[in-house]
């Protein structure tokens, strides 16, 4: 769990930071070129926050039993209707070429 928190205070931390410091004008643009920079970071910063949610469901698959099993489960039914539709469907266009 804790290894769960530190990824999320990873992930966060640096657009709850640079929200903080633009809210209170900590930070400061004179040119276009510091506001283009500004705008990269945001950017950055916000994929990285949103990085956390694909994250996470990885660390959850480290740690917990049940979510693993569920997961190789899930896993090996989406193989096995794809093996179906792909048999059903070679068997259709075979068919359909006699």
């Amino acid at each position: 769990m804790f290894t769960i928190i530190i990824l999320f205070d990873i992930c966060w931390f640096p657009i709850k930071l640079y929200q903080f410091l633009i809210d209170y004008d900590l930070i400061t643009f004179c040119s276009e070129m510091q506001f283009n920079a500004l705008i990269y970071t945001y950017i950055t910063f916000h994929w990285l926050a949103m990085a956390n949610s694909f994250i996470n469901p990885i660390v959850y698959s480290f740690y917990s039993r049940s979510f693993r099993v569920s997961t190789l489960i899930s896993t090996i039914l989406r193989h096995l209707i794809l093996l179906v539709a792909k048999v059903i469907t070679n068997g259709f266009v075979f068919y359909l070429k006699e």
